[in-house]
C-alpha cells in the first residue's frame, strides 16, 4: 500500500512539474497571457457540500478552457461566512468586490441575500444564487438588465407552488393535514392552504419541532386518531427518514395514509426500511439522478469520498443521490462559464482586467451587465435540466418530476411530470399489491349467489359465487392475496353509526367487504364503495298464483258473452234480410224447369230456412249449396262472409292465447296493490338497505306500508333471504327484495315470480374503509371488466346456470281478456252497412225489372207494395207465377174475384186452379 501511494505522489508531481515547464515556454515565445475572471462563492460554514461542488465544478471548467486553449482564465475564492450575521457578509462581500470579485455566487440566507443582491444591483456585479427564495420579483423598473444583476437556478416559488397545488388537486383531497417546522414552510404551503377557502377542503395545520420527537409523535398520533390520512409536510429532506420513523412507531403508516413531502429530494436520504408499511410516499423532484449525466457525475463524487487526500466528494455520507442545491451549484459554476466565454469572444477586453467597482464609490462594473445578458442567452444542459432565465432573473420553463416511493423496488421511483406549459401529467401511478407482501382480509356474508362456502372430501374450504368470482378477476390483475372472513349479516348504518361489516370497516378491522351491498348514501358517509359492479333495484317476491279449474264450456271464454248474444242476434237478422231481399228482387225468382220455357211458375229458392242455413254455413267456413244471383243478394252474402272472417279470425286467436296463458292472475300487480289490502302481508330483511328505503322514504305509499309493517303481529321481517322465501312459499306473504335475489330465487323455484317494476335503482360495490389506497384501483378494474363483458358473463352464470335442478317457463304471460262488443262493434257496423245497401239495391232492381220487363198497367208503387208484402210472408210459398201467366191471366183473375193488390201466399195456387 505504501509503495503504491509513493508512485502516485510522484506521478503528480512530475504532471506540476510539465505544467510549470510549459507555461514557461509561453512566456518566452512572447504568447500573450489569457484574461481572467474573479468569482468569489459566499458559503456558510456547514456548508461543506456546495464548497466541495464549486471547487470540483470550477475545476472541471479550469480543464475545459484550458484544453479548449480559450485564452480565459477562471480564479475561483470561496468565503466561509455566519449567513446569519448581515455584517459579517457585507464586510466579506465588500472586501471581495475589492480584489476585484466579478461574479458572486450565494448566500441563501434571506436576510444576508437581500443585503448581496442590494449591493450588486448597485455595483452592477453578476449574483448567482441556487436557494429558494420567496421574495417578489421587482417588475416596476424601467432596466431590468441592470437593476436585476441576480439570478436564480432555484425554480421560482410561485410555480413551485402552482406545482404542489396542481397535484394535490388531481388527488382530489377534501381533508388533509398540512405539517411545517417554520416560517417559510408557510409560505411554500401558501397556495395549498388557499384551497380551503371556498369551504370545499379541510385542511389542518400544525408546526412540529423536530429537536423533540416526542412532539412529533403526538401530533401524528391526533391525526391519526381524527382520521386524517393525507398528510403534507414541509421539511428539509434530513428530516424525511425521522417523520417515517416516527409514523411507523404511531402506526400511522400503514396503506391507508399519503404523505406528500414539500422537499425536492425526497430520494436523496435511504428510506427503503418503509417499503413493508405500504404508506403512500410521494413529492416532487427537479434532478433525475436516472439522467445519464447525473449518474456519471455521481458515481465521480462517489468515488471521491474514497479519495488518498481525504474525502472531497461533495456528497455526504448516506446520500444516494446529488441534493437539489448542491446540483444547482454545478449548474451555475457552467452557466458562468459559457457566459464568461461568449463575453470573452464578443469583447477580449471586457475581461483583461479586474473589475474597479468598490462598496466606497457608486461606480458599477461596465461590463457587467453584458455578462449577466449572456447568462440569461446561454442554452446550458445542467443537471437540473435545460437552464433558462426570464426577463428578471427567475428560473422559468423548466420541468418537475412527480415521484413516489416504490415498495417493490425500494426506491423512489418518476410517476408523471409537471411543467408551466402542458402542467400536469402522471404517466403511471399503478402499482401491484404483491409487493406490500400482505394479505388483505375480505368480510362476506354466505348468501347464494353472491358468496358461498364448498368443503371437498379431504376437508378443504373453497368459496365460490358471483362475488366471489370478481374478487378473484380483481385479486389476479392487482397481484394480491385474500382471505375471508365471514360475517353472520350485513349489517347497515345510519346518520350516527354503523354495524356489522360496516363498523369493522371503519375500525380497520378488515380491508375488502365483498358481498351484495348495495351502495348507500347514509353507509358512503362511513365507508368507502368501488364503481358499481352491478346496478338492480327493489322488487316483488311472490308465489305464483294457482290455475283455474278447466271448465266444460271454456271455449266461450274467448268472447264476452254480450259478443255472443249480438252474434245469435245478428245472425237471425241477417238470414231474415237475407230472405226478404231475395224474395224483393225479381232476379232470385227463377223457373225450376229450365228446359220449359212455358212453365207457369217461377221459383225462389230462399226460404227462411235456407236463408239460416247459408248463414250459419258460412259461419262455420262450410259452404252451401245456394248461391245468390242478384248484385242485392250477393251483396248481402259479402259483407256477411266478411263478418265471419273478421269473427273466426279473432275467436281462433284469442282461443290460442287462452289455452296458452292458463289464465293464471295474481292478486297482486305492483307495491301499489299491496298498500291497498291487509290480506297478503309484506315484509323486508330486518335490516339492510330495502329496510332503509322503506324507512326514510319520502313518498307517502312507503311510508304508509312501512308503518303497516313494523305494527304486524308476528314480525313481516325476515334474517336472511330464505326465510323471506320461505314465507312466501307459505302462503299470503309478499317480500320485498333486491331484484337480483328475486330473479335468481325465481330461476331456481318454479311457484315464485316477481311481481311489478324496479321501486328504485341502485348498484353493488365493494365496500373500504375511508381513504382506502385500493378504491381507484379496484374500481379501475371494475369498469375494465364491464367493458370487456366479465361481469354480464359471470351473472349469467350465477343466475341461470349453476345449481339448477329445473327449468322454469319464468316469461311472463299477460292473462287475455275476452273480447268485447267495443273490440269487435266496427265489423257488426260494416254487416249492418252492407245490409241496407242491398236492400237499397234490391228495390232499385225490382223497379227496374218492373219498368223494362212487365205489362201490368198497375203503377209501379203499388207493384212494389204487393211484392214486399208477399215477401214478408215468412211461411208462404216459394213459387209463383211467371210472368207471361200473369199477363194472360189478368181477365180471369177478375172473373174469380182475386184482385192484385190482395195477393197472399195462395197466389200461385189460385192461378193453378183458373187454368184447371
Amino acid at each position: 500500500m505504501g509503495e503504491e501511494t509513493s508512485k502516485i505522489m510522484f506521478r503528480t508531481e512530475r504532471y506540476v512539474l510539465t505544467a510549470i515547464f510549459l507555461l514557461s515556454l509561453m512566456k518566452d515565445s512572447g504568447v500573450r497571457a489569457e484574461n481572467i475572471i474573479r468569482v468569489d462563492a459566499m458559503v456558510g460554514y456547514e456548508d461543506t457540500a456546495l464548497e466541495l461542488a464549486f471547487k470540483e465544478t470550477m475545476n472541471k471548467a479550469q480543464q475545459s478552457l484550458l484544453y479548449g486553449n480559450k485564452n480565459l482564465k477562471i480564479e475561483d475564492f470561496f468565503s466561509r461566512v455566519n449567513l446569519e450575521d448581515s455584517y459579517e457578509v457585507s464586510g466579506e462581500v465588500c472586501k471581495v468586490i475589492s480584489f476585484g470579485s466579478e461574479v458572486i455566487f450565494g448566500t441563501h440566507s434571506r436576510s444576508s441575500s437581500e443585503y448581496v443582491t442590494s449591493l450588486c444591483n448597485q455595483l452592477s456585479i453578476p449574483n448567482l444564487q441556487i436557494h429558494w427564495d420567496s421574495r417578489e420579483v421587482v417588475t416596476s423598473t424601467k432596466r431590468p438588465d441592470r437593476d436585476h444583476m441576480t439570478l436564480n437556478l432555484y425554480p421560482d416559488h410561485h410555480t413551485l407552488s402552482a406545482a404542489q397545488r396542481d397535484l394535490i388537486k388531481f388527488w382530489d383531497w377534501k381533508k388533509f393535514a398540512v405539517l411545517y417546522e417554520d416560517n417559510d414552510g408557510l409560505i411554500r404551503l401558501q397556495s395549498i392552504l388557499k384551497l380551503s377557502f371556498k369551504g370545499r377542503v379541510a385542511i389542518t395545520t400544525r408546526k412540529i419541532n423536530f429537536l423533540n420527537p416526542e412532539s412529533v409523535k403526538n401530533v401524528l398520533k391526533d391525526l391519526k386518531n381524527t382520521e386524517h390520512q393525507r398528510i403534507i409536510v414541509d421539511c428539509h429532506y434530513d428530516r424525511v427518514h425521522d417523520i417515517l420513523k416516527e409514523a411507523a412507531e404511531t402506526e400511522a403508516l400503514s396503506e391507508y395514509f399519503h404523505y406528500h413531502f414539500m422537499t425536492l429530494d425526497l430520494g436523496v436520504t435511504d428510506i427503503s426500511e418503509f417499503s413493508e408499511y405500504g404508506a403512500n410516499i410521494t413529492a416532487l423532484r427537479l434532478v433525475n439522478p436516472e439522467h445519464g449525466a447525473v449518474k456519471n457525475l455521481t458515481e465521480e463524487w462517489k468515488q471521491l469520498q474514497f479519495n488518498i487526500r481525504g474525502n472531497r466528494s461533495p456528497l455526504r455520507k448516506g446520500q444516494l443521490q446529488i441534493p437539489t442545491e448542491t446540483a444547482l451549484m454545478h449548474d451555475a459554476v457552467w452557466v458562468l462559464t459559457e457566459a464568461a466565454l461568449a463575453l470573452n469572444e464578443a469583447n477580449p477586453t471586457a475581461l483583461a482586467s479586474y473589475s474597479r467597482a468598490s462598496c466606497d464609490k457608486a461606480a458599477p462594473w461596465e461590463f457587467g451587465a453584458d455578462l449577466l445578458g449572456y447568462m440569461k442567452s446561454v442554452n446550458v444542459d445542467g443537471l437540473s435540466g435545460t437552464i433558462q432565465f426570464g426577463q428578471y432573473g427567475q428560473r422559468e420553463n423548466f420541468e418537475l418530476e412527480v415521484v413516489k416511493f416504490s415498495h417493490e423496488f425500494k426506491k423512489v421511483q418518476k410517476i408523471g411530470t409537471w411543467n408551466s406549459l402542458s402542467f400536469l401529467n402522471i404517466t403511471d401511478d399503478n402499482e401491484s399489491l404483491s409487493q406490500l407482501n400482505k394479505t388483505l382480509k375480505v368480510l362476506t356474508v354466505l348468501e347464494m349467489p353472491y358468496a358461498g362456502k364448498k368443503i371437498d372430501e379431504y376437508g378443504n374450504v373453497k368459496y365460490e359465487g358471483f362475488c366471489i368470482d370478481i374478487l378473484d378477476y380483481i385479486a389476479e390483475s392487482m397481484k394480491f392475496k385474500y382471505e375471508i372472513q365471514e360475517e353472520p349479516t350485513y349489517g347497515n348504518c345510519d346518520e350516527k353509526e354503523c354495524t356489522g361489516m360496516y363498523q369493522k370497516l371503519i375500525d380497520r378491522e378488515a380491508d375488502l367487504a365483498v358481498a351484495g351491498i348495495t351502495i348507500t348514501s347514509a353507509r358512503e358517509k362511513f365507508v368507502d364503495f368501488t364503481k358499481p359492479f352491478w346496478n338492480l333495484g327493489i322488487t316483488i317476491l311472490f308465489r305464483k298464483p294457482k290455475a283455474k279449474p278447466v271448465r266444460l264450456f271454456s271455449f266461450l271464454d274467448p268472447f264476452h258473452e254480450d259478443v255472443w248474444v249480438y252474434m245469435i242476434a245478428i245472425y237471425l237478422c241477417v238470414s231474415f234480410m237475407f230472405f226478404v231481399i231475395a224474395r224483393l228482387t225479381p232476379y232470385e225468382w227463377c223457373n225450376p224447369y229450365p228446359c220449359n220455357q212455358e212453365e207457369d211458375i217461377v221459383e225462389n229458392q230462399f226460404s227462411v230456412l235456407n236463408s239460416m242455413w247459408l248463414t250459419i254455413g258460412s259461419i262455420l267456413q262450410q259452404g252451401c249449396e245456394l248461391a245468390p244471383r242478384t248484385v242485392s243478394t250477393r251483396m248481402v252474402a259479402g259483407v256477411w262472409w266478411f263478418f265471419t272472417l273478421i269473427i273466426i279470425s279473432s275467436y281462433t286467436a284469442n282461443l290460442a292465447a287462452f289455452l296458452t296463458a292458463g289464465r293464471m292472475q295474481s292478486p297482486i300487480e305492483s307495491a301499489e296493490d299491496l298498500s291497498k289490502q291487509t290480506d297478503i302481508k309484506y315484509g323486508t330483511l330486518q335490516t339492510g338497505s330495502t329496510y332503509s328505503f322503506f324507512q326514510n322514504s319520502i313518498f307517502p305509499i312507503y311510508q304508509r306500508m312501512f308503518t303497516f309493517m313494523k305494527n304486524q303481529n308476528p314480525p313481516v321481517f325476515v334474517k336472511n333471504s330464505n326465510e323471506g322465501e320461505k314465507r312466501v312459499l307459505q302462503g299470503d306473504y309478499a317480500y320485498f327484495a333486491e331484484s337480483t335475489t328475486v330473479e335468481y330465487k325465481v330461476e331456481r323455484n318454479c311457484d315464485l315470480t316477481q311481481i311489478g317494476n324496479w321501486l328504485n335503482s341502485v348498484g353493488y360495490g365493494i365496500a373500504l374503509p375511508k381513504g382506502s389506497p385500493y378504491k381507484d384501483k379496484i374500481s379501475q378494474r371494475i369498469l375494465y371488466l364491464q367493458d370487456k363483458q366479465v361481469i354480464k358473463q359471470l351473472y349469467s352464470k350465477w343466475w341461470t346456470k349453476m345449481y339448477i335442478n329445473q327449468t322454469c317457463d319464468n316469461e311472463k304471460k299477460e292473462p287475455s281478456n275476452a273480447l268485447s262488443i267495443q273490440n269487435l262493434g266496427g265489423v257488426f257496423v260494416v254487416l249492418v252497412g252492407g245490409i241496407g245497401v242491398s236492400i237499397v239495391i234490391a228495390v232499385f232492381e225490382f223497379i227496374y225489372y218492373a219498368w223494362t220487363k212487365r205489362d201490368i198497367p198497375d203503377p209501379i208503387c203499388t207493384q212494389l207494395k204487393d211484392e214486399l208484402i208477399f215477401a214478408l210472408r215468412c211461411w208462404g210459398s216459394s213459387s209463383k207465377p211467371a210472368d207471361h201467366v200473369i199477363r194472360a191471366s189478368k181477365s180471369d183473375l177478375s172473373r174469380t174475384g182475386v184482385s192484385l193488390p190482395s195477393l197472399n201466399h195462395e197466389y200461385a195456387n189460385a192461378i193453378r186452379d183458373i187454368h184447371a
